[in-house]
């Protein structure tokens, strides 16, 4: 039910009759009804293809940060990160806020931060497992050592071109 954030489950719209499934339910409905149709031996050879550890970690990451934001902790995060910027005089707020990755991780961070680690980015994870598949595995430090300077080195040009735009030339006017 965590996937849907939704006060009540999808309806049709329209005078149509009202089919009220969860998501959730629409998409193992529809898993089932492809089984069906499915041929059993091509059914086979697509699940020796899948990527179960891929989708694990997708699992593992959908459940984790659920459970962050029932515990609050990412409401309290930007609480913090709100207050800490609002001490700051009100002419160096902008400054602050790039320097301190909000307006910075938005932007840039979100991409370019989740090239530091193997799975600071679902497209590393993704990677990662097709090319374990095709005998060019390799480690999580292996990763770090040439992703995390490369995400330093980036992340420093996107926040000094933040702070030369929005703060220098005053595009945030």
């Amino acid at each position: 039910m965590w996937f849907w954030s939704g006060p009540e489950p999808l309806a049709s719209c329209g005078s149509g009759p009202v089919l009220n499934l969860w998501p959730g339910w629409i998409a193992i409905l529809g898993s089932l009804w492809l089984l069906v149709l499915a041929d059993i031996q091509d059914f086979e050879i697509i699940l020796h293809r899948v990527e179960w550890a891929t989708l694990l970690f997708f699992a593992g990451l959908f459940v984790l940060m659920e459970a962050l934001a029932q515990l609050q902790l990412i409401d309290y995060i930007g609480e913090q990160t709100a207050l800490l910027i609002k001490s700051v005089p009100e002419d160096q707020r902008l400054a602050v806020a790039i320097i301190l990755p909000l307006i910075f991780s938005l932007a840039m961070g979100a991409c370019l931060g989740g090239n530091g680690t193997l799975i600071g980015a679902s497209a590393n994870v993704v990677c990662a497992g097709i090319a374990e598949q095709h005998g060019y595995g390799f480690s999580f430090i292996e990763f770090f050592k040439l992703g995390f300077p490369m995400m330093i080195m980036t992340c420093m040009i996107g926040m000094c071109y933040l702070l030369a735009t929005h703060v220098g030339l005053g595009w945030n006017m």
